[in-house]
């Protein structure tokens, strides 16, 4: 039943029994029944095969729009959701059009719309409301070919089919369907460089509640969040790769079918695998010479396939980053042939690969990872380089002094020490160089203490080196126990000994207390130096009476006894003085805080008389801030900038009325009372 008289009426009838009746009325209102779906709209259209009402708004700004059939077969006026009520007002993706537009015709066979524009010409539009259903129903159904082809036309995101269902893409199957339907190839390469590490269903395509069932899409969206999207495109790239040659070794296709696509996969991963794209650029150019042996050209890499091939492969890469790796493969005519196709000077690359070329193996290689800044392998192809005819299993091999120097500046200027150890473990007298090179390496940074371990870790031990590193970290229990003994009795030994218990005793380290570290440098000066008034200055300082006692009669020095107890004294009176002067002050705190409670009952004692004559002014007499102000009161009488009792009165009547409550009262906030500031 419509609200008045349509000339236009259409109706749909669902499989489930449910009736749409839709009417246009001659004052251009569209009705769903008893519902205004639009208070101006010029013309409709009734698409069962998209399963879409559209229609055209009048006004300001004429839209054309699409509601769902299955929400406006689903909604209740009265029990209908809010997202339904907004897809009802507004339409799914509303579209722009030219004012006075007419709806024609929606295409049942493609996501089309035919408008009649004002002029009266007809124009065929393709809305994003009919595009994504359509090429989201035909990826789930798999007809990949279809949605690939429609995505590319209508410049939809590729990402939709792999994000739509990405666990079962990769794992069902999908990806070797979408191989298999879509036979131009460079449809496959735009899809692939397309991928990237997001989720477009998130915030760019997001897949309507209605397109599919509920359960359907519970399960899709449980799927994507188990997924992890910041790999997607490494996952997707190795997957269909393997798809791929696995059809071209079934001969389901010819071996060089999937060449281009194959080098995009390796070019899009993260990060991109060129050396496995120029290595299988090399493979197809020497399976390709094989079968043609009358080839002319000097070099197989210098064909036109592989020319292209490598063009192609630069496209996705960047220029410097591919010559990069094919010098770093050590094949300098790879290299030639990809600086051929680059904005290289042949000025710059030529001589630089004729050098390489006429060097020893281990040295070009050596001067390409320098220059690549791969040190580890720089390192390798070094020591390689200073064994004759090298051998990596005959550690026994002859290996000169002035090679070893260089290794070690080498090892030292970029801090390898870890793979130099390895490399020289056959060779002690030089492992152990490298091994105090770490360890100094190590006191340069300022970890002392593990530098400490290597420098006593070597073979045989560097006690110089140990004595530094435990100096630095305060350890003078390992400080002084890397001394022999004639050196102990030197006198240069104990003015160091002096130098090493006055560090200590600053706390050097910070592993030890203040105490602690008086106490020990204490220890040192009364064993290393047999200064034991200097000794008994520290204990004093650090306050350890009895310790520094025992000393003075250990030697039997009555004179530093008695100084010990005159120091003893001094500090006790400096204590009792201490304690009186605290004292004295918390009995004029108390004092004042008895006055203060004084004034404060008065003045309660006043505010409650004054009160009986307007009860509403009570309720907020004890209020949030009242007692803050109590608080603040009672703190400020523990310090010493407490005034007379006069002083006093002033702060608790001076300030200015808050408005902070601990609850939400309309009438405390409108309250006003002279009682307001007491304690203020």
């Amino acid at each position: 039943m419509l609200l008045e008289p349509c000339p236009w009426i259409t109706g749909f009838g669902s499989a489930e029994g449910q009736k749409l009746v839709i009417g246009l009325s001659s004052r251009f209102r569209l009705y769903l029944g008893e519902r205004q779906l639009c208070n101006a709209s010029s013309s409709f259209f009734l698409s069962p095969h998209h399963g879409f009402l559209g229609y055209v708004t009048l006004g300001s700004r004429c839209q054309l729009r699409f509601l769902p059939l299955k929400v406006l077969l689903d909604f209740d006026p009265l029990m209908g959701s809010d997202t339904d009520a907004d897809t009802l007002s507004d339409g799914y993706e509303p579209r722009n059009v030219e004012r006075g537009s007419v709806l024609v015709s929606i295409l049942p066979e493609k996501p089309q719309v035919v408008l009649q524009l004002p002029r009266g010409n007809l124009e065929g539009v393709s809305p994003r409301a009919l595009v994504l259903p359509h090429i989201m129903s035909l990826i789930h159904n798999d007809q990949y070919h279809l949605a690939l082809d429609m995505m590319r036309r209508q410049k939809v995101d590729m990402n939709l089919i792999v994000d739509m269902d990405p666990v079962n893409c990769l794992k069902g199957g999908r990806l070797r369907k979408l191989v298999g339907q879509v036979k131009a190839i460079d449809h496959l390469n735009l899809f692939l460089a397309s991928l990237q590490d997001y989720d477009v269903t998130q915030w760019k395509y997001q897949i309507p509640s209605w397109l599919f069932s509920p359960d359907q899409t519970e399960t899709d969206s449980e799927t994507r969040k188990s997924f992890d999207f910041s790999t997607k495109v490494n996952q997707v790239c190795t997957t269909i790769r393997h798809e791929m040659m696995q059809m071209q070794r079934d001969g389901s296709c010819s071996t060089d079918h999937f060449f281009l696509p194959i080098l995009s996969t390796f070019a899009k991963q993260n990060p991109p695998q060129l050396q496995n794209a120029l290595e299988l650029i090399k493979e197809d150019a020497i399976s390709t010479a094989s079968k043609n042996p009358q080839s002319k050209l000097k070099s197989i890499l210098l064909t036109d396939h592989v020319q292209s091939s490598i063009t192609y492969l630069a496209f996705l890469a960047d220029y410097e980053l591919l010559f990069d790796t094919a010098l770093g493969m050590y094949d300098f005519d790879l290299a030639k042939a990809v600086a051929r196709n680059s904005q290289m000077d042949p000025k710059a690359y030529l001589p630089m690969l004729k050098r390489l070329r006429n060097l020893p193996p281990f040295e070009a290689k050596y001067e390409v990872d320098v220059k690549l800044k791969r040190y580890e392998s720089a390192l390798r192809h070094l020591y390689q380089m200073g064994v004759p005819e090298f051998d990596s299993g005959n550690l026994g091999a002859e290996f000169s002094e002035t090679h070893f120097d260089k290794c070690k500046q080498f090892i030292q200027e970029h801090k390898l020490y870890q793979l130099g150890l390895e490399l020289f473990i056959g060779y002690p007298a030089w492992h152990r160089q490298i091994i105090l090179l770490l360890a100094e390496n190590l006191l340069v940074e300022a970890k002392s203490d593990l530098s400490l371990a290597i420098f006593l870790s070597a073979k045989p031990p560097c006690f110089e080196g140990a004595r530094r590193a435990a100096r630095m970290c305060g350890d003078y229990k390992t400080f002084f126990s890397c001394f022999d003994s004639i050196d102990v009795q030197s006198d240069d030994f104990i003015s160091l000994a002096h130098e090493v218990a006055h560090e200590v005793a600053d706390g050097r380290g910070g592993v030890l207390s203040k105490r602690e570290s008086y106490a020990a440098g204490a220890k040192i000066l009364t064993d290393y130096c047999k200064d034991v008034e200097g000794a008994v200055d520290m204990l004093i300082t650090a306050q350890m009476w009895f310790e520094a006692r025992r000393l003075a009669r250990l030697h039997a020095d009555t004179d530093m006894e008695k100084h010990i107890i005159d120091s003893t004294l001094a500090y006790a009176r400096t204590c009792l003085l201490d304690f009186e002067s605290k004292a004295d002050a918390f009995v004029e705190a108390n004092k004042r805080y008895a006055e203060v409670v004084v004034i404060r009952r008065k003045a309660r004692l006043e505010g409650f008389v004054a009160g009986e004559e307007e009860k509403e002014e009570t309720g907020s007499l004890f209020s949030m801030a009242s007692n803050a102000s109590n608080t603040s009161v009672r703190s400020s009488m523990s310090t010493s900038s407490v005034g007379s009792v006069s002083s006093i009165s002033s702060v608790i009547t001076a300030g200015g009325a808050s408005t902070f409550h601990l609850i939400n009262n309309e009438a405390s906030i409108l309250h006003k009372s002279k009682f307001n500031n007491i304690g203020r």
